[in-house]
């Protein structure tokens, strides 16, 4: 089959896409740092523009397969750690626009960055979390511009697979709260099952019986991690789940729409739960609303637990939420990553930072007697 006939002219993908995976098959028969086709001669070749060829070239480069060198041709990469040009920083790929909380972890990765004389290179993520080319362009790029790289940004587990990565390059990976990773790149992970866990075993300490759950989207693993271990804390302090107190996983798109509808429902269970843990604080945000308009009392009535402690001390009543340590988070994935840049590590493997319970007025506890202002628990990991 001639070249020019494997490109599909009547598919809706473009030429050029096309191209580029046609290109990206070659390469891998091709030598390191050996000279590739030039752009006139893929354009005979394939029977397609200039544009159509530069970019599928630019596709190529971007996912750190070719390099282009001015007035002397285009290059087939070498990936490997050896060849890349250090410098003093280190990239991280976080969703800075849309997710306000991990400025606290940039923080802590800054201050240790710091310490051992690295600044930060700051890239938002791809827009898909399931675009596998395009996490590979950014990190390929990423990594000739800076020793390593700390990724925030969670992505499902195919992604990182489809990747490929050789292991001199997972050397200078770091992930935080990346739920599916391989055993070979590091994760820094926030203990999401000991911090649900805690936080459902503190509606228990405080004497309610009959606690409930108000879950999250369905596709997540916080979801599940966080459903599983409020089953498990009820199972261990010998607790029955509560009869219709139960929202489990609801539909990912428009799942707030979806949470409001199911909640209306909801809060008009018999006998309804004495106190609710809910998967996030938004969710516990949508359950206190459901609840005044009903005319129920957060706590006097109804006790109410969050999680992330993105909303907390700004409700009213202030809510109890478990912490997420992004913080502490960023710190321990810039050690890990500075003793796998100096070979002090292999990198691979998971590490749980505790995530705190912060204590206000919505769980009840200074109607049961205890502290009345806020405070934090003590973090612990629970081992089942």
């Amino acid at each position: 089959m001639l070249a020019r006939d494997r490109l599909d002219r009547s598919s809706i993908q473009p030429l050029y896409q096309q191209l580029a995976s046609l290109l990206r098959e070659e390469l891998k028969e091709c030598q390191p740092g050996s000279r590739f086709y030039g752009d006139d001669h893929l354009c005979e070749l394939y029977q397609v523009s200039k544009p159509v060829v530069r970019s599928a070239l630019t596709i190529l480069v971007e996912e750190g397969l070719l390099r282009r060198q001015r007035a002397k041709g285009t290059f087939v990469e070498d990936f490997r750690a050896d060849q890349l040009v250090p410098l003093s920083c280190v990239a991280v790929v976080a969703p800075l626009e849309s997710y306000f909380p991990h400025a606290s972890a940039l923080r802590g990765l800054r201050e240790v960055g710091a310490e051992h004389g690295y600044d930060l290179l700051l890239s938002e993520p791809p827009t898909s979390l399931f675009d596998a080319a395009a996490a590979r362009r950014l990190l390929g790029g990423l990594l000739r511009k800076a020793e390593g790289v700390i990724w925030l940004s969670p992505h499902q587990e195919e992604v990182l697979q489809e990747m490929a990565l050789p292991a001199e390059l997972c050397q200078r990976l770091v992930f935080i709260n990346a739920a599916f990773m391989e055993e070979r790149i590091s994760s820094v992970m926030a203990d999401y099952h000991a911090g649900a866990f805690n936080a459902c075993t503190h509606l228990m300490h405080l004497g309610y019986q009959r606690i409930g759950y108000v879950g999250g989207p369905t596709e997540r693993l916080f979801s599940e991690v966080r459903l599983a271990a409020y089953r498990k804390a009820l199972a261990v302090n010998g607790l029955i789940e509560p009869a219709g107190g139960v929202i489990d996983f609801l539909p990912v798109d428009d799942y707030m729409e979806r949470l409001r509808e199911v909640l209306v429902r909801f809060v008009e269970v018999k006998p309804f739960p004495e106190a609710i843990f809910a998967v996030t604080d938004y969710a516990a945000g949508e359950l206190i609303h459901a609840l005044h308009r009903q005319g129920r009392r957060v706590p006097e009535e109804v006790a109410v637990v969050g999680f992330d402690d993105r909303l907390g001390s700004n409700m009213r009543p202030p809510l109890t939420s478990v912490r997420l340590p992004y913080y502490e988070a960023g710190r321990t994935a810039m050690r890990l990553l500075v003793q796998q840049l100096k070979g002090e590590r292999q990198s691979g493997g998971k590490q749980y930072i505790p995530c705190p319970l912060i204590v206000r007025e919505s769980c009840g506890q200074e109607l049961r007697g205890g502290k009345s202002s806020e405070h934090e628990q003590p973090a612990r990991r629970y081992q089942p």
